[in-house]
């Protein structure tokens, strides 16, 4: 009994694993770091410098780009949340950003 017990956490464990595994080896769809991108580069001076890194959802060692959330699509990260409060965009905002189809909240 007490073997089959650790036989079902060990699968468990290791289902985790790969599920952590896996979701960290995602990247973002291009079409949204495309966008952020734009949206970066089109603010000039007011350009965002907390947005470092070639992934807005994070990849590796660096997080987030702040003010942006996102959600796992299958095998990719799509953002779904984009607070421009958090980053201090004011003023008229680049049209790039309706290019972020899974976008849910502004």
């Amino acid at each position: 009994m007490a073997a089959a017990s650790f036989a079902r956490a060990l699968c468990l464990h290791m289902l985790l694993l790969f599920l952590v595994v896996g979701s960290a080896r995602c990247k973002t769809v291009k079409r949204d770091v495309k966008a952020l991108n734009e949206i970066k580069s089109s603010l000039g001076w007011r350009v965002v410098y907390s947005w470092v890194g070639d992934d807005p959802c994070g990849h590796g060692d660096l997080p987030p780009w702040s003010g942006v959330t996102c959600s796992q699509q299958g095998d990719y990260r799509v953002v779904t949340e984009l607070e421009v409060y958090a980053v201090s965009i004011v003023g008229p905002f680049p049209t790039a950003v309706t290019n972020l189809l899974d976008l849910r909240r502004l």
